[in-house]
């Protein structure tokens, strides 16, 4: 459980991530802001992504294995939410990796600008899959929604936050 009101609980939801899930985890816990809570969303896996999970869980005290048997991203991230402690909630998916500043910039932001409800950044797309030129488009768009503005229109054409760079406030839930 996160030590203080500047905490984060970091929503990783995943199914069938075996593959990708242990090195999305590897990059919270290099995180240089070190006051977080991981909350694995294990939905309805039916590869090993669980086992790895788990033995996450069972090495680090700030990460815990939370089951949520309802298939679906938004089942699995309201059960994160439910059991979130955190002042912050940040989104991470399980193919995806996080700089290693990444809390701790968002955080010291987010803790100097209280107008500010939802952060989120830029993003680099990688992969190693031939004809993903789609997401690597997706991903420019994404980054050249710069101002809040923009991201308000932007809203109605498709997400123009990236998933695992977001961090919003959780007062902005409980309200």
């Amino acid at each position: 459980m996160p030590k203080s009101a500047t905490a984060v609980s970091i929503l990783l939801p995943f199914r069938n991530a075996a593959a990708t899930l242990d090195a999305a985890i590897a990059s919270i816990v290099a995180q240089s802001f070190t006051d977080w809570e991981l909350l694995l969303l294990d939905n309805a896996f039916t590869d090993d992504g669980s086992i790895i999970a788990k033995r996450w869980a069972d090495e680090d005290w700030r990460i815990r294995l939370i089951v949520e048997p309802h298939v679906g991203i938004a089942h699995a991230l309201n059960a994160g939410l439910a059991h979130a402690q955190g002042r912050y909630i940040a989104r991470m998916d399980a193919d995806d990796i996080s700089h290693p500043q990444r809390l701790s910039k968002q955080v010291a932001y987010m803790n100097t600008h209280p107008e500010i409800g939802v952060l989120g950044t830029q993003t680099t797309f990688t992969t190693t899959v031939e004809k993903s030129i789609g997401m690597h488009w997706f991903t420019e768009w994404q980054n050249a929604i710069l101002t809040p503005h923009d991201h308000s229109v932007k809203r109605f054409v498709d997400a123009p936050l990236a998933h695992p760079t977001a961090m919003f406030r959780r007062e902005l839930v409980e309200r």
